[in-house]
C-alpha cells in the first residue's frame, strides 16, 4: 500500500515526536526514584511501541527532536 506524500510527511512528524518522548522518558526516569523510574521506564517503552507503528507506515527511521 503506497501513501500520499503528505501524509507520509505527517506521519513522520507523529513518528520523531514518539522517539523524542521515548528518550525525554528514559532521562527523566535516570533522575527520580526507584518506583517512579519503573513507570517512566514503561511510558517510555510504551513510546517506542508508538515509534515503530508509525515506522511500518512510513518505511523510515528519524531521530529524536533534541
Amino acid at each position: 500500500m503506497s501513501i500520499d506524500e503528505k501524509v507520509r510527511r505527517r506521519l513522520l512528524v507523529y513518528q520523531r515526536n514518539e522517539i523524542t518522548e521515548h528518550d525525554v522518558y528514559r532521562k527523566v526516569a535516570r533522575t527520580v526514584d526507584p518506583g517512579n523510574r519503573r513507570v517512566l521506564e514503561q511510558i517510555a517503552e510504551q513510546e517506542l511501541e508508538h515509534y515503530r507503528f508509525w515506522r511500518t507506515h512510513t518505511g523510515r527511521d528519524v531521530k529524536p527532536d533534541r
